[in-house]
């Protein structure tokens, strides 16, 4: 089993809430290039950008963590 990476989690899960990345950006107060390196894999974020992404999703880490590892 191939595990997801936590920007594409985390770009998956905003689009399943239906929700943009400039809606994102503005929930989370980062910018459009973290955003975008994130999301593609070419960043790996630290746990506290991390928890201010979970936040502006209205998810916790725990679920992010669920949505990576409890996937069929």
């Amino acid at each position: 089993m191939e595990l997801m990476s936590v920007g594409r989690a985390l770009r998956a899960i905003r689009i399943e809430k239906e929700m943009t990345q400039e809606e994102l950006i503005e929930l989370a107060d980062l910018s459009r290039s973290q955003i975008y390196y994130i999301e593609s894999g070419k960043r790996i974020p630290k746990l506290q950008t991390i928890q201010t992404i979970c936040a502006a999703l209205g998810i916790s880490i725990y679920d992010l963590v669920c949505y990576i590892y409890c996937r069929d």
